[in-house]
């Protein structure tokens, strides 16, 4: 890393240029979180409060490599195996009609190689395999939101409680939550699309009524499982049917957090006898001749060595992190905009004097 900040007067002219109100973005410099500078505003309409360093932005897919992280800890202690077929954990009443769905493993779903579809986006839509499992790469939510169950089924505890006990709480992310508490109110940006217009995160809109009817039940949110957020989606919305893209929690997309915390995240990865970073950062499937995807994350060789990044979009919020465990060396950019990753582009160059061909690819 070359730069540790970027002149206000550039940042301000990037926003204004892409139509995006506010963005955060954390420094790691050998290992350390040196900086995090924040700009602009949550609101576009109302313009009245600042972004700082304590803002909540939904990471989007930025997500994912929090979960696969959770995820490995079963691994290491020899409760998952990630070449075992999820079927043989949680069977799918679709899978007598789609034998696919038997062979999907871990390792990927969490690869990106299970063949499935991104998401089914009605109920009327089936799982769909653009390939055999194990034999391409798809970038696919259900096969991440087929773990999420999985998990649930092998702890025993509801998603979210496992996270914040295997990843969340330990790594000092005290903010980030994967539903939604009413303390976030003040804390939340807005999303915004076509270049600044307003649109209220999912996790918000969604997750106030989840918190009235988990009074009513006298059941904390945090301790719900899959099937309590199936029978309350009704009473959310008349319109909302039980496909993961409609849910919280969802590990491959529902995660708040603020820059600073996500970066704590980063520094584990960045860890060069950490067993869990190791494997994630494993080479499992060639993209091209400079790109692959390890187990929950993308990586990419600059001048022989192996850098990680991912990326975030969600149609009103746009992230992007990267780090290189050789030299300690990391960023994560968290904007409230839809034409945000072109401002994360500009914030990568600038402060790495170098480009990624990730943002190429993306």
């Amino acid at each position: 890393m070359q730069a540790s900040t970027i002149p206000t007067e550039k940042l301000l002219e990037f926003m204004e240029t892409a139509g995006v109100p506010g963005l955060v973005f954390s420094i790691i410099k050998d290992r350390q979180v040196i900086s995090t500078q924040a700009i602009g505003v949550k609101n576009s309409e109302t313009k009245e409060e600042p972004i700082t360093e304590n803002t909540l932005f939904q990471a989007a897919s930025l997500s994912k490599p929090v979960f696969t992280y959770g995820v490995l800890t079963l691994k290491q202690e020899g409760k998952l195996d990630l070449d075992k077929p999820l079927h043989d954990y949680l069977p799918l009443p679709e899978a007598d009609e789609i034998p696919q769905l038997k062979l999907i493993t871990t390792r990927q779903a969490l690869t990106h190689t299970s063949g499935l579809q991104n998401w089914r986006f009605d109920i009327e839509d089936k799982f769909e395999f653009e390939f055999e499992p194990g034999t391409g790469f798809s970038y696919s939510g259900e096969g991440f939101f087929y773990v999420q169950r999985v998990i649930e089924q092998i702890t025993g505890q509801s998603i979210e409680s496992f996270l914040q006990k295997r990843v969340l709480r330990p790594f000092g992310m005290t903010n980030s939550t994967y539903i939604w508490r009413a303390e976030h109110e003040a804390m939340i940006s807005m999303g915004h699309r076509d270049r600044g217009q307003k649109a209220n995160p999912w996790n918000a809109w969604q997750g106030r009524k989840l918190l009235e009817i988990a009074a009513q039940k006298n059941k904390a949110l945090d301790s719900w499982l899959y099937q309590d957020f199936v029978e309350a989606l009704p009473q959310v919305h008349a319109n909302l049917s039980p496909l993961p893209n409609n849910m919280i929690p969802n590990v491959a997309g529902s995660l708040l957090t603020t820059a600073p915390e996500y970066a704590q995240f980063m520094l584990r990865l960045l860890e060069p006898k950490n067993e869990i970073a190791g494997h994630m950062l494993k080479s499992q499937h060639q993209l091209n001749s400079l790109l692959s995807w390890g187990i929950g994350i993308g990586l990419e060789k600059i001048d022989s060595e192996t850098c990680f990044w991912h990326w975030g979009e969600n149609g009103c919020f746009e992230n992007f992190m990267f780090g290189n465990p050789k030299t300690g060396n990391g960023i994560v950019i968290l904007t409230n905009g839809s034409r945000g990753l072109k401002i994360c582009e500009r914030i990568v160059q600038t402060v790495t004097e170098q480009g990624l061909n990730a943002f190429l690819w993306i």
